[in-house]
């Protein structure tokens, strides 16, 4: 690490000549400040992950020169601090261990004017036994023409498709090639690092193997209706090769130019359901460039046991002065420190073309139409710290609105350990009735302090030998808040639907026993939580993809703990695993005769309920209508206009699922007459 310091000079002057000295001296040290900026580099196992463990090297070079600025500097957990010389262009060079460290390289990255700044950076685990040696871009081409730093991104037609070309050199794998689960191979952002959950744009690169064994990847990027605002920002691409090589490269201060006027006027509009949520998660988030689980990746191994990440997902809907879904053309993200005042913009998002949010959603999430999702993936986001965001959407340069304010507060790391079961052990036929799976929480304050509101997490039970075949999947919510009674809410399954429903509405409705109570099926001891044997054998709590499996004799079954709908498929995960074998149950014509009478009671118990929640939702509209009227008066404030907004969106959609659920049950009560 190279140290500036300025020479301490010691001699017998006159007091004007040390006066002369001592100035000039301190216009030196000041003139050398304001040159170099103080650049923290801090390196994390994942987007929104955790700081790396495992202690790497780190380089820089100037960017075209070759220039050595730092050489092999030790990165300790996760972060070193170095002094840079500002208003120049540097590569940053993480390198790679092989089966400890994958390479990762941030090319063409600007230092700034700024005193003090802050650089994140990816360094994922390899493929095992692969080489680690980054890709780098070798060329960035718009419609043709070489694009670098102060370029434009303009055409003199609305119509042209414009066409951004990148090459790649992949020293080791190929930049992923395939389509693989929402992964992008190459992506590019404006203004921040793309990743699978913040990208204007992804595709899957061309990749051609070279005499020398590397690989050469062309990614085309045409995009045709999208229109950048007017304005100067950078433009970032990302890359990953198949061994889980890392490149960025930056394209500074480009001009976009806007290129079509905006189809809706924002005039009147306003930004409304306006919500922030921090999850934490015990795993990582692999946003990544290629999938663990797809072809050549399956010897990848993907971050340790007790890795942990965040996500911060932001909610809105834009209404124009009808109350309709009005088409924007994207929204800027932006974020402070509670307590202080200088907003930081985070991401943007771009649409390819204006749009208002998805429409004709599913009965059972019409909640969500029209909601836009924004993603804040920095992931040097600080635990314990509250922040504030809010978002600006835009339909043209020239209109945007603001959102209210919303503040959240990154909960501490966690992560999970499996417990009960025992690790690769065997369970006999006479325990299977009264088997319970135990996970242990690693950081139990979250849930004994009540730090999360929800605490969210799902049990699946597979065939070893064949992980696809998965015979229960179940989802539970845990409302931390919560009275006993109202703590959980559960996945339900009847026939091809799934809804998720409070433990208090489940006994209402017939679907539990009226004598089950929610410590049944789930409790918390100093940090274990375990899930009863009552829950597993409640059919109605397993994923209706799955409902038909059964325990089969001669099997062996793998268990975990997972975050429902993120690795649903994946089993693969040896660390978490724990053994286990079942036995086949059969269905009767007793147990069929049962259902009969079970589906007889559940109708006449939701032709009750359906009154209840229809009286719900003509409250909760007049509740709303009042509150908008209170509100138009400086009467109250806007957050206590969400909240009838929000109750009422809730009760519309108990109403609707609950309608569903009753004809549902009247075709299978009248299947088991045929």
């Amino acid at each position: 690490m190279k140290y500036f310091m300025s020479k301490k000079h010691t001699a017998f002057c006159r007091i004007a000549v040390l006066l002369s000295i001592l100035a000039s001296c301190s216009t030196g040290l000041s003139n050398f400040n304001e040159n170099y900026a103080s650049v923290k580099i801090k390196v994390f196992d994942s987007v929104c992950g955790e700081p790396i463990k495992e202690p790497s090297v780190l380089s820089v070079y100037e960017t075209g020169k070759n220039s050595l600025i730092y050489d092999n500097v030790a990165v300790v957990n996760g972060s070193v601090n170095l002094a840079i010389k500002k208003k120049q262009c540097y590569d940053f060079r993480l390198k790679g261990e092989k089966n400890k460290l994958s390479a990762s390289v941030i090319e063409n990255y600007y230092i700034g004017e700024e005193n003090s700044q802050l650089i994140t950076m990816i360094q994922r685990e390899p493929q095992h036994g692969a080489e680690t040696e980054a890709p780098s871009v070798t060329s960035v081409l718009l419609n043709g023409e070489v694009f670098t730093d102060g370029g434009f991104w303009y055409t003199n037609t609305s119509t042209q498709i414009m066409v951004l070309k990148v090459e790649f050199r992949s020293p080791v794998r190929p930049i992923q090639s395939v389509p693989s689960n929402g992964n992008f191979g190459c992506a590019f952002a404006v203004g921040s690092s793309p990743s699978a959950r913040n990208s204007i744009a992804e595709v899957f690169p061309v990749c051609v193997q070279e005499a020398d064994g590397s690989w050469k990847c062309t990614a085309t990027f045409s995009l045709d209706e999208i229109s950048f605002n007017s304005g100067v920002d950078n433009l970032v691409i990302t890359a990953y090769d198949f061994a889980g090589n890392r490149v960025e490269r930056h394209i500074n201060s480009v001009s976009f130019t806007e290129r079509r006027p905006a189809t809706k006027t924002i005039q009147g509009a306003s930004v409304q359901g306006f919500r922030v949520e921090m999850r934490r998660f015990p795993e990582s988030l692999r946003l990544f460039g290629a999938e663990e689980e797809s072809g050549a990746m399956n010897d990848m191994r993907y971050g340790a046991v007790n890795s942990s990440s965040h996500e911060v997902v932001l909610w809105f809907s834009i209404k124009d002065y009808a109350s309709k879904d009005l088409p924007i053309r994207g929204f800027d993200i932006y974020r402070r420190e509670q307590g202080k005042t200088n907003w930081v913009s985070v991401q943007r998002t771009q649409y390819a073309r204006d749009y208002s949010g998805p429409q004709n959603l599913a009965a059972a999430y019409k909640a969500y139409e029209g909601f836009h999702t924004g993603y804040d993936t920095d992931s040097s986001l600080e635990e314990g710290v509250t922040y504030e965001y809010k978002i600006s959407a835009f339909t043209d340069t020239e209109h945007c609105i603001e959102s209210p304010v919303g503040t959240a507060r990154l909960l501490p790391a966690n992560t999970i350990m499996l417990e009960s079961p025992a690790d690769n052990g065997f369970v006999k036929k006479s325990e299977l009735d009264d088997l319970s799976f135990s996970f242990r929480i690693t950081n139990p304050s979250i849930w004994e302090n009540k730090l999360a509101n929800f605490f969210d997490f799902g049990l699946r039970i597979a065939r070893k030998d064949s992980d696809k075949e998965i015979v229960f999947a179940g989802k539970i919510t845990v409302d931390l808040n919560a009275e006993e009674g109202e703590r959980l809410n559960l996945r339900t399954a009847q026939g091809n639907q799934f809804s998720d429903i409070d433990f208090k509405e489940l006994k209402v409705r017939g679907l539990v026993a009226p004598d089950l109570s929610e410590s049944d099926l789930l409790t918390y001891k100093d940090g274990v939580v375990t899930i009863h044997p009552k829950y597993l054998n409640t059919s109605v709590f397993n994923h209706p993809k799955y409902q038909s499996k059964t325990f089969e004799t001669g099997y062996t079954y793998c268990w975990d703990i997972f975050d429902w709908g993120r690795r649903k498929d994946n089993v693969k995960y040896a660390e978490k695993t724990q053994e286990i074998s079942e036995v086949k149950s059969e269905q009767t014509l007793d147990l069929v005769k049962a259902n009969m009478r079970k589906t007889y009671y559940q109708l006449q118990a939701l032709e009750k309920s359906l009154e209840a929640l229809k009286v719900a939702v003509e409250k909760a509209e007049e509740t709303y209508e009042l509150e908008k009227e209170r509100y138009k008066y400086n009467l109250i404030t806007m957050n206590n206009l969400l909240d009838a907004e929000a109750k009422l969106r809730l009760s519309r959609v108990n109403y609707a699922n609950s309608k569903l659920k009753y004809y549902y049950l009247v075709s299978q009560y009248g299947a088991f007459l045929d």
